[in-house]
């Protein structure tokens, strides 16, 4: 007759964990908010290094423009003339899905959009400053999975 062993588990906490993980990933609304204020930093950091998602510096400002604007914005740097596009950078979360971007106006034509593409029409090189850089997508799981832990915790 074989030897056998039965070790009895009770899994009640175990299943609880995993209940309040899968509860916290049908509410993501949290997770969310928390990854678009992240998202938000980060591309106002860009502004400061004036790089791309990527990294990649932002071209330079014409000699021509770069000399009015010293003169009427002195000290500010690329894309900061009055700080509006750098203020109006925004994250909002709409149910499951999370939007970061800007608000910013302008008369004349699209700045942001000119900005972030360029404006060839107007000798606008483009100067990215929305996306997700490959810090951002570490920032995004971590954020993420410190939810979940949370969740899973009961915190």
């Amino acid at each position: 007759m074989p030897n056998t062993i039965y070790i009895d588990y009770d899994d009640a906490d175990a299943v609880a964990a995993i209940n309040r993980a899968v509860a916290a990933c049908r509410d993501p609304q949290r997770v969310l908010g928390n990854i678009g204020e992240a998202l938000v930093s980060s591309t106002k950091g860009r502004f400061a290094s004036e790089t791309d998602p990527t990294g990649v510096p932002w071209a330079a400002l014409s000699p021509r423009y770069m000399k009015a604007k010293a003169r009427k914005y002195p000290g500010q740097p690329i894309l900061r003339r009055e700080n509006k596009l750098y203020e109006s950078i925004v994250a909002q979360v709409q149910d499951d899905t999370l939007l970061v971007g800007t608000n910013a106006t302008s008369r004349d034509y699209p700045y942001p959009l000119a900005m972030q593409f360029g404006a060839p029409a107007r000798n606008v090189p483009p100067r990215p400053f929305l996306g997700v850089s490959a810090d951002d997508e570490q920032t995004i799981a971590r954020i993420t999975l410190n939810y979940i832990r949370a969740a899973i915790d009961g915190e």
